[in-house]
């Protein structure tokens, strides 16, 4: 499980946790197809959000308690 952290420009702040393998799956393999940024972004998150992100942190733990954090600018 790991926990998405979203920083908007407008000073605004989302959190909430994703459970799904999958999702940890998806970015490994954005990230190894050259994925960086804004694209990595849009392509692992769906954007409803109004303002842009300024930053996207991504912590918690894989399946193997391997610790993941990530954190990805919007730009």
């Amino acid at each position: 499980m790991v926990k998405i952290k979203i920083s908007f420009i407008d000073g605004g702040y989302y959190e909430y946790q994703e459970d799904n393998p999958a999702f940890l799956r998806n970015l490994k393999e954005l990230t190894e197809q050259g994925y960086t940024g804004k694209a990595l972004i849009h392509a692992l998150i769906t954007d409803d959000w109004g303002p842009p992100p300024k930053i996207i942190q991504i912590e918690g733990s894989d399946s193997k308690g391997k610790i993941i954090d990530v954190i990805i600018p919007y730009s």
